[in-house]
């Protein structure tokens, strides 16, 4: 929590454990939100998805 408020989103990261360098970085929403791909950038940048209400075919 920061200034009383729970974050939107969580950042997650898959490394390559022979390198130790982040190959893949999602944002893990807040319940019931969830993360959407914005259209543009790379899918393996968190910074390119967005969250938002998750749809009843998730």
């Amino acid at each position: 929590m920061e200034h009383g408020q729970a974050p939107q989103s969580i950042p997650a990261a898959l490394t390559d454990p022979a390198t130790g360098a982040a190959t893949l970085s999602r944002p893990v929403c807040a319940y019931p939100l969830a993360a959407r791909y914005t259209g543009h950038g790379s899918t393996d940048q968190a910074r390119n998805f967005t969250c938002e209400p998750a749809s009843k075919a998730d």
